[in-house]
């Protein structure tokens, strides 16, 4: 008996080591620490951005939706409305060429009174050396950096929330792979009500 218990208590330190170590590796995969963003740093005129006002978001009908779902729990609580939209490289955002050639893409998207945005990506295939940041305009808190390490065999990319209701999405892409990145913004989330009841 003795024995069972203390091959019970080695599995399940087994297995709880072998879940932080996934935990790990996830989050090393997810996003890489490149310091602060390009627009963090006084670089770059962050009041010359093209700006995205999302349309269509209707607090009033989306809170008469949710007194209905809430009280008969019988779908997932849900926290956002995500908009469909269609933001690449080519037709949205402004670029800036760096003194040293290298070049910045940067969208600014508003979701008025959002607490927090993220985005949804198709097509994500960047280079070696590129990254992309996202960040609040009051520049509070940001999620990054998205790097090569990032790209899938389906080009799917769904990003972390950024808190606040102007967020923006920041490419940076090197003078020696300039031309080589691509995506498409298919979605911007926005998160009106905690995750969770």
């Amino acid at each position: 008996f003795l024995i069972e218990i203390f091959i019970l208590r080695f599995m399940k330190k087994i297995i709880l080591l072998y879940f932080l170590i996934a935990c790990l590796i996830g989050v090393n995969a997810q996003v890489v620490n490149l310091g602060s963003p390009i627009g963090w740093k006084g670089k770059l005129n962050l009041n010359n951005l093209q700006i995205i006002k999302m349309v269509g978001y209707n607090q009033a009908v989306i809170d008469k939706q949710d007194f209905i779902n809430d009280k008969a729990k019988d779908r997932p609580w849900r926290f956002r409305y995500k908009y469909d939209v269609s933001f690449n490289l080519e037709n949205s955002g402004r670029w800036t060429i760096l003194p040293n050639g290298d070049r910045v893409w940067q969208l600014l998207v508003h979701c008025e009174g959002a607490l927090s945005v993220n985005f949804l990506f198709e097509n994500f295939n960047i280079p070696k050396g590129a990254y992309l940041h996202i960040y609040d305009y009051n520049k509070t808190n940001r999620v990054g950096a998205y790097t090569f390490k990032n790209n899938r065999e389906d080009g799917a990319l769904g990003t972390e929330i950024v808190q606040g209701e102007k967020v923006i999405i920041e490419y940076v892409e090197p003078l020696n792979v300039i031309g080589q990145g691509r995506f498409s913004i298919t979605n911007v989330v926005h998160g009106y009500r905690s995750i969770g009841p």
